[in-house]
């Protein structure tokens, strides 16, 4: 394997499957998680086995990587491989909520949108937040990024839009970053499903 010019963590080979197609393996690393694709994937997590400890010394298909579920589903009679982004969402949510009854506040109960249909951030006039203020609208940025990154695209511009305030935000972005979570909550759940043509 060799490490992939476009992420370090991700190490990849050429291959021949036993019908004569040629593809690639990959392997991807993050901390102490390892995905595997390949057609003989059993051996090649088999050989990584004898140099690094696996818990409970076991290997089976992904159930949760990075925060992701992953699950196989039939679709159009074919076996295809789904991701989901709905347990993150959820501890997130939850996190937001709990943060938010601290300062006596709570989420919106009706969020039909991931932000309010005629907000303009670029003509927000509230006043910039504090330091605490900053840094919570920093974190909630990360959290949406990176349930962005792992299923739920359907934020990615509304967030994109928001992340460039991050310097100095405004009480106006940092309501709706808050109404993001209450549009989350609403609905936790979006699948992906990975088109098993594509190569």
């Amino acid at each position: 394997f060799r490490s992939s010019e476009a992420d370090p963590d991700v190490w990849m080979k050429a291959a021949v499957k036993p019908d004569g197609e040629e593809y690639y393996e990959y392997i991807s690393v993050y901390v102490d998680d390892i995905l595997c694709i390949s057609h003989s994937a059993k051996e090649t997590m088999s050989m990584i086995a004898k140099d690094f400890k696996f818990k409970k010394d076991e290997v089976k298909p992904p159930e949760i990587y990075l925060g992701a579920r992953l699950e196989k589903k039939q679709l159009n009679r074919k076996w295809i491989w789904t991701m989901s982004s709905g347990d993150y969402v959820k501890a997130t949510i939850k996190n937001v909520e709990v943060r938010l009854q601290e300062k006596g506040r709570i989420l919106l109960s009706r969020a039909t949108t991931p932000m309010s249909s005629d907000y303009k951030p670029e003509l927000d006039g509230t006043h910039v937040l504090d330091s605490d203020g900053i840094t919570m609208y920093q974190e909630l940025i990360g959290e949406l990024r990176w349930a962005i990154e792992i299923g739920r695209v359907d934020i990615l511009h509304e967030v994109s839009v928001l992340s460039s305030y991050q310097a100095a935000p405004r009480e106006g972005h940092l309501e709706q970053l808050l109404h993001f979570f209450a549009f989350l909550k609403k609905h936790p759940k979006l699948t992906l499903y990975f088109d098993p043509n594509c190569a």
